[in-house]
């Protein structure tokens, strides 16, 4: 990276999910602008993972399939 250039990550949170049963990596890594505070899984729909961030945003991904994808932004009127 030359001087001066940002990392393509900056200003980016990471949420690391996990399976218990196979502890070597992380089965997901889900990104989100800015500093996500909370997360956590939809109430009867485990395969949703919903993520608050410090600005106000809220943020939702669907792990169904190979790649999750985030399905919302969702951002805060000021």
């Amino acid at each position: 990276m030359a001087s001066g250039e940002q990392h393509p990550m900056a200003g980016m949170s990471i949420i690391s999910v996990w399976d218990l049963y196979f502890p070597e990596h992380p089965v997901h890594l889900l990104a989100a602008e800015g500093e996500v505070t909370c997360a956590c899984f939809g109430f009867d729909q485990t395969s949703i993972i919903v993520a608050g961030s410090k600005d106000g945003n809220i943020f939702a991904w669907s792990l169904r399939g190979s790649r999750p994808k985030k399905t919302k932004k969702v951002t805060s009127s000021s």
